[in-house]
This record gives structure tokens, C-alpha cells and sequence, in this order.
């Protein structure tokens, strides 16, 4: 058996998921997927890809219950979805497709999701982000 000097923790920029600290974030939209909630309803599940600093290249997953059985929750998730496509210049669009590869600057919170432990979740899109061709996928 060999030991090694270091463990997955003490690595840095290791592309892929991870709890981000809250705070805000140039990120890019990689994946854009409809699926059907376990109630019945639809969400919309976006994956973000942070763009640079310490975090470049780790992502984090994000839903949007746009069809959902209470009104509040259809409320948020349409606004924050609203927010997103606005700042992502995508105002004139229902084509879930055309938010891959849109950026924007995103504010993110750390969520105690039942049975998952620990998550970040969008508090709120909060700006525009223009992105050159090294796009990290």
C-alpha cells in the first residue's frame, strides 16, 4: 500500500463540484435540463461553472421550480430565472438551450439542504459578465 503526501483537500483548482463560500461569482451556464420534481411539478436545472479566481473551473448545480404547485415557489424561481436571463442578455428568449454558454455574476449562499448536508444555493443574479473563448468545457 503506498501513502501519499497530500489528500484531495489540501489540492487546489480540481475541476469539479464543490461547496463554494458564499459570496458572488463570475460563472457560465454549462447544462440546462428540464426535469420533473418527484411532487409532479418541473424544475429547471442549470449547472454553473465558476470562470476564475480561487474557485475557476468548479461548479455547482442550481433548480429552478418553475411549475410548481404553490404560487410563492413558481414566484421566485421565475424571478431569479428572470434576473439570470436579463443580466445573461437573454430577455427575448424561451429556449431553455440558448442559456448554455450565457454568463453572468451571481451571488451564491450556503444552504443546509435536508438529507444532501451542506449546498450553495443562488441568493440572485447580479450582473453581466462578458467571457472570452476559453470557456472551461
Amino acid at each position: 500500500m503506498a501513502i501519499l503526501d497530500f489528500t484531495i483537500k489540501s489540492v487546489n483548482n480540481l475541476v469539479g463540484a464543490a461547496l463554494l463560500p458564499a459570496g458572488e461569482y463570475d460563472v457560465v451556464c454549462a447544462t440546462s435540463l428540464l426535469k420533473t420534481a418527484k411532487t409532479g411539478g418541473s424544475f429547471l436545472d442549470l449547472k454553473f461553472v465558476v470562470l476564475n479566481g480561487d474557485y475557476k473551473n468548479k461548479y455547482f448545480y442550481s433548480a429552478f421550480n418553475i411549475i410548481h404547485e404553490t404560487e410563492v415557489v413558481r414566484k421566485i424561481a421565475r424571478e431569479k430565472l428572470g434576473n439570470f436571463l436579463f443580466f445573461a442578455g437573454l430577455e427575448d428568449t424561451n429556449d431553455t438551450d440558448a442559456f448554455v454558454n450565457a454568463s453572468v455574476r451571481v451571488k451564491v449562499k450556503v444552504q443546509e439542504s435536508f438529507g444532501y448536508g451542506k449546498k450553495n444555493e443562488v441568493e440572485n443574479f447580479v450582473g453581466s459578465v462578458s467571457i472570452d473563448d476559453d470557456v472551461p468545457f
